[in-house]
């Protein structure tokens, strides 16, 4: 009996368990850039939030987003392609709340939470509206290299760019990537950031952009041509300088010519360099590119002798384009044997940007 006794007088002179501390919403935001909707984080009180290289590698000034719904546009400075790292200066929220930055490594098993915004491109709403932005995980930590953090915490599209905190509520690394399978993100070390508010990376200047494979079905002269699929590799100059190089096939050329006793033509090859500008942020963003170039134009046509007879011109071009997310069209110009004939493109940005640099 006395026994029982002190051994409750002992655990009600025990102190309670520390409460976890509150999870640092407010230091968190969102950041669109171009089609990227990402996070970030302040880490100072001058309004320096610190993102991945890959959300505000398309170039441009991100709008920035606080957990409050006020807004302002920032300004891409110091960056880390290699560690996947970038410092937006947003000196509008100068004096909001920061995260402190831990640059220890932390311990191998050690619970971390990553915040983010979960496929953030996406608007929430009907059944899972009030979800899936300031969304917060939790898993612990895998292993750590000189440069990442592998964690088993949940982390998806929109989660790029986000903090992965400690249990104390210290950046210990921002989420850059995850591979395909269970418990494989992978975050930047805080020591980067450090590097970065040091004066370390670069700043970003006008070299640098993004590669992307786009795919296409085009039409050459609706009554002339064949249909064509092909795919257009494309190199974006801060997403204001666009050079691209596509190539086409044809669908049912020698059908059409033996159906129909008609030469058709295709443009099977072009090269071209133009201008982009960009209209809105997120899910809808907007393109609108003007070009100019070269297209090699392929013809097939019958003969008296029932044979295929093959044609080929080289010609100039010009056109211009206008995507919306991920689907667009694309209308050009081509002076092709002393006459304008034109070629039209659906497009759909598959797999989309796959190189940043």
């Amino acid at each position: 009996m006395w026994l029982l006794l002190l051994i409750l007088a002992a655990r009600a002179d025990a102190p309670a368990p520390a409460p976890p501390p509150d999870i640092p919403l407010d230091a968190v935001v969102l950041l669109q850039q171009g089609a990227a909707t990402c996070a970030g984080s302040f880490v100072d009180g001058e309004g320096t939030v610190v993102t991945a290289y890959h959300c505000v590698a398309e170039g441009g000034r991100p709008r920035v987003w606080t957990h409050d719904g006020r807004s302002a546009i920032g300004r891409v400075g110091r960056v880390d392609p290699a560690l996947d790292l970038a410092l937006v200066e947003v000196p509008d929220f100068a004096g909001e709340p920061s995260l402190p930055l831990r640059t220890d490594p932390p311990a191998l098993g050690e619970t971390i939470r990553p915040i983010g915004h979960p496929f953030g491109a996406r608007l929430p709403f009907g059944f899972v509206e009030g979800t899936l932005r300031w969304s917060v995980s939790q898993g612990v930590v895998s292993a750590v290299g000189p440069r990442a953090i592998q964690t088993t915490a949940p982390v998806n599209p929109g989660n790029s760019g986000g903090p992965l905190v400690d249990l104390q509520g210290r950046l210990v690394g921002v989420v850059s990537r995850r591979y395909s399978g269970q418990g494989l993100g992978f975050a930047a070390r805080a020591r980067g950031v450090q590097a970065l508010l040091d004066g370390g990376g670069h700043v970003f200047g006008p070299v640098g952009g993004t590669v992307g494979l786009n795919v296409f079905l085009s039409n050459y002269e609706a009554g002339l041509g064949s249909l064509a699929v092909g795919a257009r590799l494309e190199l974006a100059f801060r997403d204001r300088v666009v050079l691209a190089l596509s190539g086409a096939f044809p669908l049912g050329a020698r059908w059409s010519v033996t159906r129909f006793g008609e030469e058709v033509r295709w443009s099977q090859l072009e090269a071209r360099a133009g201008l982009r500008q960009r209209l809105f942020h997120g899910q809808w963003t907007t393109t609108l590119d003007a070009y100019g170039g070269v297209a090699a134009v392929q013809g097939l046509a019958p003969d008296t002798t029932r044979q295929f007879r093959n044609q080929a011109w080289l010609a100039p071009m010009a056109g211009g384009s206008v995507q919306v997310a991920s689907a667009g069209l694309d209308l050009a110009a081509l002076w092709v044997d002393g006459s304008v004939q034109w070629r039209l493109c659906i497009t759909l940005r598959w797999p989309g940007v796959f190189w940043m640099f």
